[in-house]
């Protein structure tokens, strides 16, 4: 029995220290504006020309860090080749997302033990992004061949998968192409190479 099901992809949205200081300071300069304008000595076009600077300093700054400067993100896959029945998708993604704090998608796949006849699933899991943890988790990997992530605690006992790197096999890439025939064998030709 196999069904395989994916989840939707989520992208999370986070602000910079820096980003988070240039919003700040574009909404200063837009309080200061208004109160020059409602408590000042009046519109002057000095404070408006100044505020009007800081907003488009502010704005082309904002752009260019949102827009131009992000940074690469890196994508690392890795599987899961045995894991419970009773484990879904969600709490695959939620302990891959609390851990690496990155963009998880996870497949999954359901199959029987040959043994025991009784299900199991394997994950498949790939981050995007990630922070510190994740290169130690990938050296952890190279070196003893796999890593251990715990996912629950019951009765005292945590419960954990063994993690291993995802490393597609590289498939030639198929081309079209006319064969041979083969030299077609009569029958006198094979009852004399079968007969003493």
């Amino acid at each position: 029995m196999r069904r395989a099901t994916t989840t939707t992809r989520y992208t999370k949205t986070k602000l910079t220290p820096l980003l988070l200081w240039l919003l700040c300071f574009g909404c200063f300069a837009l309080v200061a504006l208004l109160w020059l304008l409602c408590f000042g000595p009046g519109p002057s076009p000095f404070y408006l020309s100044l505020v009007a600077g800081l907003v488009k300093i502010e704005l082309c700054l904002f752009l260019y860090f949102t827009l131009i400067k992000q940074p690469s993100k890196s994508i690392m896959s890795f599987y899961i080749p045995y894991a419970l029945p009773h484990v879904t998708l969600a709490t695959v993604k939620d302990t891959f997302e609390a851990i690496f704090d990155g963009d998880v998608k996870v497949n999954e796949l359901i199959r029987k033990d040959r043994d025991t006849g009784r299900d199991f699933k394997l994950f498949w899991i790939t981050v995007e992004g990630g922070n510190k943890h994740i290169d130690f988790f990938i050296e952890e990997i190279k070196s003893a061949g796999s890593a251990k992530i715990t996912y629950e605690r019951s009765k005292g006992q945590d419960r954990y998968w063994q993690v291993k790197l995802n490393n597609p096999k590289p498939t030639e890439e198929f081309k079209p192409r006319i064969l041979k025939r083969e030299p077609e064998t009569t029958t006198t030709e094979t009852t004399a190479t079968t007969s003493p």
